[in-house]
């Protein structure tokens, strides 16, 4: 009924370090190289900052004009 847990951490470089069944590593750098190639910004146009006061992380991107928020985790 699929595979176990699996994780990867996506580099600012673009590379991919992770474990676990399934090669979330090679998919994360495929679905990478897609969005490159239909312009997504590099990766060094996104920020992290940290709210710890409102409880969330936020993600910005200036050149797409957007941000995402994500709760903290308890």
């Amino acid at each position: 009924m699929g595979a176990g847990p699996s994780w990867a951490y996506l580099w600012p470089d673009g590379t991919v370090t992770g474990g676990g069944e399934r090669d979330l590593g090679e998919e994360l750098a495929a679905a990478y190289r897609l969005l490159r190639e239909d312009g997504l910004p590099g990766l060094e146009s996104f920020v992290l900052e940290a709210d710890l006061e409102h409880g969330v992380y936020r993600v910005v991107c200036e050149p797409l004009g957007r941000y995402w928020d994500h709760p903290v985790p308890a």
